[in-house]
């Protein structure tokens, strides 16, 4: 399993064209090859911070759906809607819930 996790800062005049634009694409990104999941979620302190949560398969099926003409445009969206260049974490294993807590080094 592959996980993606993004913050962004969205400035306040996009917040809701931010949030109406990732609902529109989540649709489609979960029917892609390899997704498991695509959720976003507001931060409860500070309204304009949102967080992406991705499952991906794996890493390659991850880099073929950034590797699009539709994400290309998705990420001029973004950048044009945030304050900052945004947090990114790639994470490679899920243990909880899973039988991963046995293959800890």
């Amino acid at each position: 399993m592959y996980s993606i996790i993004t913050t962004y800062k969205i400035k306040d005049e996009y917040l809701i064209d931010f949030i109406e634009l990732f609902e529109e694409v989540s649709k489609g990104i979960v029917k892609e090859n390899g997704c498991v999941r695509f959720e976003l979620y507001q931060d409860t302190s500070d309204r304009s911070k949102l967080t992406t949560v991705e499952e991906w398969e794996n890493d390659l099926l991850y880099k073929e759906h950034l590797d699009t003409e539709f994400i290309y445009y998705l990420s001029e969206q973004v950048k044009r809607m945030t304050v900052d260049s945004h947090d990114k974490q790639y994470l490679w294993k899920k243990f909880c819930n899973s039988q991963n807590i046995s293959n800890l080094a």
